[in-house]
């Protein structure tokens, strides 16, 4: 994912939003709760937001999104 082209990474559960640190175009978190997500990517122009839904958290366990290419 470009570096150059994130503004802004949220992970969204219901009426819970919660920003999340980026460095060098990358992202994670530790400690959630065991429950679905959406990861929103908001974008600085020319890039497309991006937003990956249904993304399922359990308990001690790791979730890989893989890698996220942003779209022009």
């Amino acid at each position: 994912m470009p570096a150059e082209g994130i503004a802004q990474v949220l992970l969204i559960s219901g009426s819970d939003t919660l920003m999340v640190p980026i460095q060098d175009g990358r992202f994670a978190l530790n400690q959630l709760k065991a429950r679905t997500y959406q990861v929103l990517i908001k974008t600085i122009s020319p890039y497309q937001e991006f937003r990956l839904n249904e993304v399922a958290v359990i308990d001690s366990a790791i979730t890989d999104i893989g890698q996220i290419k942003l779209e022009k």
